[in-house]
């Protein structure tokens, strides 16, 4: 029991323990409600389901990600979220923009861009933070449609859509024909900081799809899920355009942040393994190297009256 206590988002914010303690006796229903994360945001989100619950027992989703995330962009970055779900990402990296940023959201599922607009509008009237816009679109090599296979609501997880790789789809599955944009079309000549990238699978298109941008260097990080692990195809396309790869996780104290190693595995059991490609692995460390939690303390202030 003391061993599943010793997180820090409970070490860090014990009044987050008192409100999980609290909430065992309740059973959530399953409908979009305000949730709100560690570092000062209130959106909404279903607490049955993967965000919506992490959120409601923990105050911060993806610890290690939202941590990455805080410490990568800066003022007045462009960001780019591929797979923005419900926005949960999106509006952090438009905190850490902030009103001179900008960030573009893709998320191609109709029944979670509803959800990730009315996440940005509600923000964006109570907060101060960079601009965003959102785009009901996939990313991948080229500019087209494709078959975007929905979740099984029995999985409790809504970001599990996928474009699939081959032809066949599952026999029962539900599917939704999407429209795929490139970043290249997208972003045209603009540099962006930070793009994140929850795409299940379709990392290796989406990259294709952003070929003279990072050939230019004009991508400075990447922040990306990927399954394969170290060595995977999308890694070694981004090796090849001259990034460095690390992966990373967390500690009590900290991000940690190491070489990309086939075999070595950061994240912990029960999240997905994320990864960094930078054109800028020194200050990719630096940021790294100091300890303690933004993502674990407020960092949101009021929106100004115009």
């Amino acid at each position: 029991m003391m061993r599943a206590l010793w997180k820090p988002w409970y070490v860090y914010r014990p009044n987050q323990l008192v409100r999980r303690l609290a909430g065992l006796a309740r059973h959530p229903r399953s409908e979009y409600a305000p949730q709100t994360a560690a570092w000062g945001l209130t959106l909404f989100a279903d607490p049955t389901e993967h965000i919506g619950r992490s959120l409601r027992t923990t105050g911060i989703y993806d610890l290690a990600v939202s941590e990455m995330l805080f410490r990568l962009v800066r003022s007045g970055d462009l960001m780019i979220d591929a797979g923005a779900n419900i926005g949960y990402m999106t509006l952090l990296g438009a905190v850490a923009s902030g009103p001179a940023g900008r960030v573009i959201a893709f998320e191609p599922n109709p029944d979670l861009f509803s959800i990730l607009q009315s996440n940005i509008a509600t923000s964006r009237s109570r907060i101060g933070m960079a601009d965003v816009e959102a785009r009901q679109t996939a990313l991948g090599t080229a500019p087209g449609r494709a078959t975007l296979v929905l979740p099984d609501p029995a999985a409790g997880n809504n970001g599990l859509a996928y474009i699939p790789r081959v032809t066949h789809v599952e026999a029962g599955r539900r599917t939704v024909e999407v429209i795929v944009e490139t970043v290249d079309a997208v972003i045209q000549a603009q540099s962006v900081g930070v793009m994140k990238i929850d795409v299940e699978g379709y990392e290796r298109p989406l990259l294709e799809g952003a070929s003279l941008a990072l050939e230019q260097g004009r991508i400075r990080d990447i922040v990306f899920e990927d399954h394969q692990g170290a060595g995977s195809e999308s890694a070694a396309y981004l090796q090849a355009a001259g990034y460095k790869v690390f992966a990373f996780g967390w500690s009590m104290r900290g991000l940690v942040l190491a070489d990309s190693r086939p075999g070595a595995r950061l994240a912990s059991a029960y999240e997905a393994p994320s990864y960094l490609a930078t054109r800028e692995p020194d200050e990719a460390i630096r940021a790294c190297k100091r300890p303690g939690w933004r993502s674990l303390r407020r960092q949101t202030r009021p929106r100004l009256a115009a």
